[in-house]
């Protein structure tokens, strides 16, 4: 890092040239010396915030990494004779191997595992948002005891297995609370772990739920005001305002009547 920000150095103070060619080189190389800055300060500050870290995602454990925006022309690496963006991922990628390696597999197992919570969680924050449909009582016990069974599998004492480990493997990422990151690294549970096995149950559990709700359209999207009087009387009884599937829903009867 110090011998590329040395480099870098030359295009900080310098004026931008007229000429094409030379302007067009200044400008790069002026756009990776402020892309390089927070990488520079990693080499004496106490906090670097583009630092590798581990992070939980909704697929798990991952090492990522922020990574300054930068829009540049697909020529300024020809044009300084350096691709700097490319290498600063490369030290990213070869910090990932390195600290990964050094890692408890079984922690990394139970890391990957709080990590699903999230997909799980936004399975559940999914089908549980208000859509006004509703369900057999077999199909909600059938849910509830999906739901069960994820959270078995969420609690059970499975440690790491023998092909459980870290992998090097660069994406894009986007991390709850961090926002975008660069993926350098991610946890693989090995194929036959509990870990993947709460994804694929998390993910069918949607789509049973939203395969059995009922009463998922054909209805006004308004609420009706209902009142019921006594037919002798004329005194109201009830007043209120229901939505048309609270009473008529396919072969289920009103609801609270159930």
């Amino acid at each position: 890092m110090p011998e590329i920000h040395a480099e870098l150095r030359a295009f900080a103070d310098a004026e931008a040239p007229s000429e094409p060619d030379a302007k067009a080189r200044y400008e790069c190389g002026r756009a990776y010396w402020e892309h390089v800055q927070p990488y520079a300060a990693c080499t004496s500050a106490d906090r670097c915030t583009v630092a590798p870290r581990v992070v939980l995602s909704a697929g798990g454990a991952r090492v990522a990494a922020p990574e300054p925006p930068l829009a540049l022309s697909d020529r300024c690496p020809m044009l300084v004779g350096r691709d700097y963006p490319g290498e600063l991922r490369q030290l990213g990628l070869d910090a990932a191997e390195a600290a990964t390696a050094a890692l408890d597999r079984d922690w990394s197992t139970l890391a990957d595992r709080l990590g699903a919570v999230a997909e799980v969680h936004a399975v559940l924050e999914d089908i549980c948002t208000p859509r006004r449909w509703r369900f057999a009582a077999a199909d909600l016990n059938e849910a509830r005891g999906r739901l069960g069974r994820v959270g078995d599998l969420l609690a059970s004492p499975e440690l790491a297995g023998p092909q459980a480990g870290w992998r090097v493997e660069a994406a894009d990422l986007f991390v709850p609370g961090a926002g975008p990151m660069r993926q350098l690294a991610r946890f693989d549970p090995g194929p036959a772990a509990v870990n993947l096995t709460i994804g694929a149950e998390a993910r069918a559990l949607r789509e049973f739920v939203l395969s059995r709700a009922q009463c998922r359209a054909g209805h006004d999207p308004r609420p009706m005001s209902v009142l019921v009087a006594d037919a002798e009387s004329g005194r109201a009884r009830f007043f209120g305002y229901l939505y048309a599937e609270e009473l008529v829903c396919g072969d289920l009867p009103p609801l609270g009547r159930e």
